[in-house]
């Protein structure tokens, strides 16, 4: 899956292992051009062992479109909860978002994009992508790129959704208001 070129990484330590997600690119023999996240881990940082089973993040080019770009992505850990920002690109870049128990079966977000161009005219009106991602007080922090690639942005959001459970028992058959 990454025959034609192995490039921009994103590294974590997971115990006593680095594991590096990196774009692979592919090109079929029908001339597709296929650009998706694999995964290599290493016990010292320098000899890499890729995933066999890779590319772990890819798209199924069921559209028939001849390229097809999931790219530049940033990971990050957060309670036992492996976070995917990537770029992707059909064509022009947007930023997706995905999480993984395991770090190689990842569930795609049902919002997509996470963050999209901004009206016309501005600076990233056509295209964002290569997020970073950092989270202060629940909080969100992502900086991107732009049209052209050179400019840097900033965005911020919160998680939407979220559950509280409380859990109380007594010797009681109905719930009363400290329920």
């Amino acid at each position: 899956p990454d025959d034609a070129a192995a490039m921009v990484p994103s590294l974590l330590k997971i115990g006593d292992e680095w594991w590096m997600w990196y774009t692979g690119v592919k090109f079929s023999a029908l001339g597709h051009q296929n650009i998706h996240l694999c995964l290599a881990k290493s016990s010292d940082g320098i000899h890499w062992d890729k995933y066999p089973g890779n590319p772990v993040l890819t798209d199924d080019f069921s559209d028939g479109s001849p390229r097809s770009v999931t790219s530049r992505c940033y990971v990050r850990r957060d309670d036992g909860v492996f976070r995917l920002w990537y770029s992707f690109g059909k064509p022009d870049y947007r930023i997706f978002y995905a999480e993984s128990l395991d770090g190689v079966h990842w569930e795609r977000s049902p919002i997509a994009p996470v963050l999209g161009p901004s009206p016309r005219p501005a600076w990233d009106d056509v295209m964002v992508e290569y997020p970073e991602v950092d989270i202060v007080d629940g909080v969100f922090r992502l900086w991107f790129c732009g049209n052209g690639f050179g400019s840097v942005g900033y965005a911020e959001g919160c998680p939407q959704t979220g559950v509280r459970i409380s859990v109380r028992s007594g010797d009681t058959q109905t719930p009363g208001e400290e329920w």
